[in-house]
């Protein structure tokens, strides 16, 4: 059974983590319909090279993002990638297109983003991450 994602970062097309998706079928982009996130910024390296986007549920904002449609195998692929459980956990989210997808969410609302973003705009109560489309392999 096929189950749908909603990618709001580097699984995006385009970005460095979007090569996870190649073999699943874009549906569409949509945006979060709740307003409790808040889209934040972790630096992935020590050196700072570069960073990527996390997602808490304590904030006033919607997320945009895209829509994948993902096999069981790709589904547990992403819950390694994203470490589901450990520092995200996955959660069925409402989308302004009136469907549902699967949304990896920070388990960790403590932890010390980059100030300021350098790579999420925040335009009418929404989050888009904007992280450039330079591809680097994890």
């Amino acid at each position: 059974m096929d189950n749908l994602i909603f990618a709001y970062g580097t699984l995006k097309k385009g970005f460095r983590n979007d090569h996870y998706l190649e073999y699943s079928a874009f549906v569409a982009p949509a945006v979060t319909t709740a307003s409790y996130f808040e889209m934040v910024e972790y630096l992935y390296d020590p050196l700072g090279d570069w960073t990527y986007p996390a997602v808490r549920t304590s904030g006033q904002g919607r997320i945009a993002g895209e829509i994948y449609r993902v096999d069981h195998a790709t589904l547990e692929k992403l819950d390694i990638l994203e470490q589901e459980g450990k520092h995200y956990f996955r959660q069925m989210v409402e989308l302004d297109n009136g469907l549902s997808a699967w949304m990896y969410l920070d388990m960790d609302d403590e932890a010390v983003a980059v100030e300021p973003a350098q790579n999420i705009a925040y335009e009418q109560g929404i989050y888009r991450y904007t992280g450039g489309t330079l591809k680097k392999a994890i």
